[in-house]
């Protein structure tokens, strides 16, 4: 979809804008329809899907209007959540990428073109509700030369250090440049001076989405959560994390054993996108029209307020005794 912005002389020109995410495996395929339709709801067919199997490629393309362009067909790669948007950057095209474990409850097109314009960044990452940490789950890349070149080597390092975590070295390569509040403190992935010394590439300009009311989390983690009016919510992301491959991953353990439940006995996933009343996708229900079981899935997550102090980001304790860093409202 085309929309009018001011370039950074203040000109007016015409843009464009496309809505990314990825998917794979037998958990999410079978939710792409109910993913297109609560999209398409609320307006928003400029979305496309970074097929990783061939179930998900084929699900894709049985989606309502047959658009084979919606659907790219790929294979499971963490790599992909960035190769896909700096594709379309070097196309001129702006990116919203999202996780797939997300529930819309509006357009989030408003609130993402005001707050870039407003702010006058290139970047827009979501945050956390309790710690100083990002979240590369939810990201708005302004199609420039900047954000393609940085995003270019950020996805260079991870190619050739396939250790580190990709939301680790999206923070790491945002460490040039703060935050427009200074809200977050940057992690590190080297204490090699070469790295420091250079990987001197520009950073964009660069702010928070609201992690508090807008863009929130699923109280899934100590430091996760949201607090607020729920009209204002935009996205619900459910942490989901649970895929074929990350159940071979050494927290997966951790994580299903001692990791908190959003407040359902269900995934949330499930819960969000197993509705038996088709109109949750089909119609552009607002956060105060939710069912009572949705509603209830959202709020079990709300805390009275958000702490003081923020928690310093780092890499959760995997400690069966003392389940996640520890937070005063954990």
């Amino acid at each position: 979809k085309s929309y009018t912005a001011t370039d950074s002389e203040g000109r007016l020109e015409v843009r464009k804008l496309l809505y990314i995410t990825m998917v794979f495996g037998s958990q999410y395929v079978p939710y792409i329809p109910r993913f297109f339709a609560r999209a398409a709801s609320l307006g928003l067919t400029n979305l496309v899907f970074f097929c990783l199997d061939a179930q998900a490629m084929l699900a894709c393309l049985g989606l309502p209007g047959g658009l084979a362009a919606r659907c790219i067909p790929g294979s499971p790669s963490i790599l992909n959540k960035f190769t896909m948007p700096l594709a379309y950057l070097r196309l001129g095209v702006d990116v919203f990428w999202l996780d797939f474990d997300i529930f819309l409850l509006q357009d989030p097109t408003p609130f993402l073109l005001g707050e870039a314009e407003m702010r006058r960044v290139e970047l827009l990452v979501s945050g956390s509700f309790a710690d100083d940490c990002i979240c590369s789950g939810l990201v708005f890349f302004r199609a420039s030369k900047v954000v393609a070149d940085w995003l270019l080597l950020l996805l260079s390092w991870m190619y050739e250090h396939v250790y580190t975590h990709d939301q680790q070295a999206f923070s790491a390569f945002l460490a040039g440049r703060p935050d427009e509040d200074n809200a977050t403190t940057p992690e590190r992935i080297s204490s090699s001076k070469l790295f420091r010394m250079y990987l001197q590439v520009e950073v964009p300009r660069w702010a928070l989405l609201d992690p508090v009311t807008e863009f929130v989390s699923a109280r899934v983690l100590n430091t996760t959560g949201w607090t607020g009016d729920l009209d204002r919510m935009v996205i619900f992301h459910f942490l989901h994390g649970d895929s074929e491959v990350n159940r071979d991953h050494q927290a997966y353990g951790w994580n299903a054993q001692s990791g908190f439940t959003g407040g359902t006995s269900r995934k949330l996933l499930d819960v969000f996108y197993n509705q038996t009343d088709e109109r949750v996708y089909t119609e552009a229900i607002g956060p105060a029209e939710l069912n009572a079981e949705l509603r209830q899935a959202v709020l079990a997550s709300r805390r009275s307020e958000r702490p003081k102090e923020m928690l310093h980001c780092g890499v959760l304790q995997l400690n069966p005794y003392s389940p996640g860093r520890m937070s005063a409202d954990g």
